[in-house]
């Protein structure tokens, strides 16, 4: 029997498909109360007032920067290790990026890096919950609050994170969250803008409410959502994901490359607001979430425990979601083939060198490690005891084999 484990798939809850049908089949009752009932139990997930439902990610996050009140053309300081999504919107806001390099033990950003950073032309600092570990939420806002700098919470990763018991995206100024696709918490495209202030909040809500919902969108989005879900699924992966993954390394591109060329055109949102039937799927996603995160939790307790102390990985935080399990080593690039080969799926360069994609002289040392040395392993609630112990014995042998 073929064995393959593919780094990702798509996150569906128990009752989802029918849920789906039922929205489609009533989309124009009551859609109001489906969309109010989200924001509502939403809110309550994090102890907040005002959650917004938005188109996306990015949509939430130019609207929050647009609305915090901050000075045309200053600057805003976010991790160097970061999606290129947030300084791309940060720009686009008419606002200017300024990078912070990262703590090497978290991945997330430098509270020391952050303080030398500050001058008179900082308005606002986003903190990224990078891959679900809660970030220094503290420390930053000692900072910041003294200054009137606005503190930010970037919680792509982070549906489900809590620091020191209080949820993220509970604890800035605003935040910002994304239900795409290949999230662990997904909406088939949308995001959430939380902020703490009513007038922000009527603010943020005018940007992302006009237009009209892209239905077609919507379901061009579920039909993708569908087959990458078959593909990936541990059924089907190692007769068609995993061959297509051999003939992709083969070429030198890696699957995510395919994705890119294929599917994610498909997966895109447009500017139409956040919709009832992502409404629908969002209740039911909030139900699912506490057993979603238990089971993540447990997996990656047990990868840790089963890998030799040889393998550096990074460390999970109390209250971490555990968006991804990464590793640590010198050879990514041949350790990713050696794994691919056994059946491993496994990712590299997992999240982006912002001062080098935008050309800034600015050291980010820490970011320059990251970005160059870990290697993203699959862990997902769809696993079990024995496919990790599988992956386990894998990354064992390749520390042996490569000296992590």
């Amino acid at each position: 029997m073929i064995r393959a484990l593919s780094r990702r798939t798509i996150t569906a809850y128990p009752g989802e498909v029918r849920d789906l049908l039922d929205a489609w089949l009533r989309m124009d009752v009551q859609p109001r109360e489906a969309i109010q009932r989200f924001k509502t139990e939403f809110a309550g997930l994090l102890g907040v007032k005002y959650a917004i439902p938005t188109p996306n990610g990015r949509s939430a996050l130019h609207a929050i920067v647009n609305s915090l009140g901050l000075e045309p053309g200053s600057e805003v300081i976010i991790p160097a290790y970061e999606d290129k999504s947030v300084p791309d919107t940060v720009i686009a806001a008419g606002f200017r990026p300024v990078f912070a390099d990262i703590d090497p033990e978290t991945q997330n950003i430098d509270p020391k890096e952050v303080k030398r950073l500050i001058n008179r032309h900082t308005s606002a600092v986003i903190i990224a919950h990078i891959f679900g570990n809660p970030a220094p939420v503290q420390e930053i806002r000692a900072i910041l609050e003294p200054r009137g700098i606005k503190m930010i919470e970037d919680c792509a990763h982070a549906v489900g994170t809590s620091i020191q018991g209080r949820p993220a995206g509970s604890m800035g100024d605003a935040a910002f969250f994304s239900f795409h696709l290949t999230k662990p918490f997904m909406t088939f495209g949308g995001g959430m803008a939380v902020v703490r202030d009513a007038d922000i909040a009527s603010s943020v809500e005018q940007m992302v409410s006009h237009g009209k919902p892209d239905t077609w969108g919507l379901a061009r989005r579920m039909a993708s959502a569908g087959l990458l879900k078959a593909v990936t699924s541990k059924a089907v992966f190692p007769f068609v994901g995993y061959p297509l993954a051999l003939i992709q390394e083969h070429l030198g591109q890696g699957l995510t490359r395919a994705y890119d060329n294929t599917l994610r055109p498909f997966t895109r949102t447009g500017g139409g607001p956040f919709n009832a039937i992502q409404a629908v799927i969002g209740l039911g996603m909030l139900q699912y979430l506490p057993r979603m995160l238990e089971q993540r939790r447990r997996l990656a307790a047990l990868l840790d425990k089963l890998l030799a102390p040889g393998v550096p990985r990074l460390q999970h935080r109390e209250g971490s979601s555990i968006y991804f399990y990464l590793v640590f080593a010198r050879e990514t690039a041949k350790i990713r083939r050696y794994l691919l080969r056994r059946g491993l799926d496994t990712g590299i360069h997992v999240m982006r060198n912002l001062p080098l994609m935008f050309n800034d002289p600015s050291p980010a040392p820490n970011t320059a490690w990251a970005w160059e040395h870990t290697i993203q392993v699959p862990l997902h609630e769809y696993l079990d005891e024995g496919d990790i112990r599988w992956m386990a014995g894998l990354l064992n042998a390749a520390a042996v084999r490569f000296k992590y």
